[in-house]
């Protein structure tokens, strides 16, 4: 096998997954979720960080933390808010369960 030489993954995430190995999972689930989670609230603020636009809809307004029950173990994660209330955006609340689990 060898080294791409565009890897997209950061840094971090690699290095944690050389170092920790299988135990790294539930910390690169966290990174993952909370950047998906802000670029979410970027979408729906219409602006980026410190960026000033005409069709922006709200403001951020910090991280809320949010404990997680997971497979792998408990997961807090990073939840944005918006100034005008939004802060759970809705793909992810807690989902129903399945087959009764």
């Amino acid at each position: 096998m060898t080294c791409q030489e565009h890897c997209t993954l950061s840094t971090e995430i690699v290095e944690g997954i050389i170092n920790q190995g299988m135990d790294y999972i539930p910390e690169m689930i966290r990174i993952l979720i909370n950047l998906a989670m802000q670029m979410e609230r970027q979408a729906y603020l219409q602006a980026g960080p410190y960026e000033r636009t005409p069709e922006r809809r709200d403001y951020a307004n910090g991280y809320k933390p949010k404990r997680v029950n997971t497979r792998l173990g408990p997961i807090t994660f990073d939840v944005p808010r918006c100034e005008k209330g939004i802060s759970i955006p809705t793909r992810w609340r807690k989902a129903p369960a399945v087959n009764g689990r």
